[in-house]
């Protein structure tokens, strides 16, 4: 085999063992996925907020979660939930009507988050 070529293929070697080491350092287990539903402007206040969905892996359960924006905070999560039916807002309060989507003769619930 000539020079270059034994040089070129070590060097595809090197830059293929790397990567895999890196990606083998940095994978996380379990990544959680955030998927944004909507995002909401709270009336009077000067924050939004956000409906997210997580989807379930092998560590928990698939669930609704409310966020402010602002801060980045959890304000509700609603587990074993993964659809949003129906939100609103009146004044200070949130309403949700959240279901699960596995079952099928299961009703719909409706929920309420009093908004800080």
């Amino acid at each position: 085999m000539n020079f270059k070529v034994r040089v070129l293929l070590i060097g595809i070697l090197i830059l293929s063992s790397g990567y895999f080491l890196y990606r083998l350092a940095t994978f996380e287990i379990f990544e959680v996925e955030l998927k944004e539903i909507a995002t909401l402007q709270v009336q009077n206040r000067s924050y939004k907020i956000g409906l997210f969905y997580l989807p379930s892996n092998a560590s928990s359960q698939s669930y609704i979660q409310i966020r402010n924006l602002n801060t980045d905070s959890v304000l509700q999560s609603y587990i074993r939930f993964n659809f949003v039916n129906e939100y609103r807002i009146n004044k200070d309060i949130l309403r949700l009507v959240l279901s699960d989507t596995s079952f099928a003769f299961q009703k719909p619930d409706t929920v309420y988050l009093k908004l800080p």
